[in-house]
């Protein structure tokens, strides 16, 4: 199993730094192009300098969308749309001014520029750098263009250049000052990954305990409750698949991290609606009320486990309230699930509940909590309990993944 560690996406997490760190002066040089037609076209009234003012603002729209969504069709179009932009730029100042000013002018140089910043996407040093190249080659051919079809002569454009030039040097110093970073960040790395693996070893030992609860103390105080003779088959077959549940290791696959994606369509397909199904066949009388999206929208491994858990709420009140009927009430916030099993039962002091009893502490607790969830138990003797579990949404981002 390949453990998610920090270190694994660093080269990636660089890569886009490296973009944003670029697209940040981009932005400025942009608006300060477009600023500059504008000053122009008032300075020379006589002269329609307008068009030129389109063709930043165009960089500056696509330049927006690429820096929300990385990705190479953007920076493609942010390349060919700059291009256009920077000739249509360079032709409409070299028609109608000297050609030195053209050449040596800040104002002329601040889309170009800004192309060269492009970012870009990839992973390491060699996209952003072959990106950045890219930007300033068509920055410097489509500027040469547009002086050509105004009738000047091109000149080698020095601020561009030194743009360039001090990019590359300034991504190729940062990139190989975070490999050795990373190099001495080791240690940490191999720190993080024992951390992880003796939490799973934890979880796992958690949720053995709790089937071996479900599975034979639950089974072994049905069956001495149960009238002579042999078992119904229907805590047969309950007990022949909890059996074959537990040969079959499934449980420690969903333990070691493999939550697996939600393949029910509905809510009688639910690890929960079969739990509460069962309690109703096995005597007991349940009501169940809410809203039952969220619970099909989790992932069938927090599925099963709050099913598992609700399973034992409703063992628990057939074997200790004394009263054969409960309540499953289903909530939820924009980011959590809540799942309430109520009964009006017997009750007990949840303080002097001997830390030997597994069934609230490992087949309830221990499971939400697995799952990044939270219980709380308000029972009183001669009122009742409820048990209220929360967990994390999985139909919102930061949910259940």
């Amino acid at each position: 199993m390949a453990l998610d560690l920090p270190t694994q996406a660093s080269a990636h997490k660089l890569s886009r730094t490296f973009s944003e760190v670029l697209h940040a002066p981009a932005f400025v040089l942009l608006a300060g192009a477009a600023l500059m037609v504008v000053f122009f076209q008032i300075q020379y009234p006589q002269y329609p300098l307008w068009p030129a003012f389109v063709g930043p603002v165009a960089m500056l729209a696509v330049l927006i969308a690429l820096d929300r969504r990385h990705s190479a069709v953007l920076t493609v179009v942010y390349v060919v749309v700059g291009g256009v932009a920077v000739f249509f730029y360079s032709y409409i100042f070299a028609t109608y001014f000297d050609l030195p000013v053209i050449a040596d002018s800040f104002s002329v140089a601040l889309p170009k520029v800004a192309l060269v910043f492009v970012g870009g996407v990839g992973r390491g040093l060699g996209p952003a750098l072959r990106w950045c190249t890219v930007g300033a080659v068509t920055s410097g051919v489509t500027s040469a263009l547009g002086m050509i079809a105004a009738g000047k002569t091109f000149m080698f454009d020095p601020i561009t250049i030194t743009a360039y030039v001090v990019t590359v040097v300034v991504l190729s110093v940062v990139w190989f000052g975070r490999r050795g970073d990373t190099r001495s960040q080791s240690g940490f790395s191999t720190a993080t990954q024992d951390e992880f693996v003796s939490l799973i070893r934890q979880r796992a030992e958690l949720e053995a305990a709790a089937l071996m609860h479900d599975t034979v103390v639950n089974h072994l105080a049905i069956i001495a409750s149960s009238t002579s003779g042999p078992p119904p088959m229907a805590l047969r077959t309950q007990i022949e698949g909890d059996l074959a549940k537990l040969h079959d290791l499934e449980w420690a696959v969903v333990v070691a991290g493999a939550r697996r994606p939600s393949i029910t369509v509905g809510w009688p397909e639910t690890p929960l609606f079969h739990a509460i199904d069962d309690a109703v066949q096995g005597g007991l009388a349940v009501s169940c009320t809410g809203e039952t999206s969220p619970i099909v929208a989790l992932s069938d491994s927090d599925g099963e486990a709050l099913a598992l858990a609700v399973r034992q709420c409703l063992e628990n009140v057939r074997a200790h309230a004394g009263v054969m009927a409960a309540e499953v009430a289903l909530d939820s916030t924009d980011d959590e699930v809540i799942v309430m099993v109520v009964d009006m039962g017997a009750g007990f002091e949840p303080d002097k509940v001997h830390a030997d009893r597994l069934g609230l502490k490992s087949s309830v607790r221990g499971r939400i909590e697995a799952i990044g969830g939270s219980v709380a138990v308000w029972s009183t003797p001669g009122s009742g309990t409820s048990v209220i579990m929360r967990m994390p949404r999985a139909d919102v981002p930061g949910g259940a993944e």
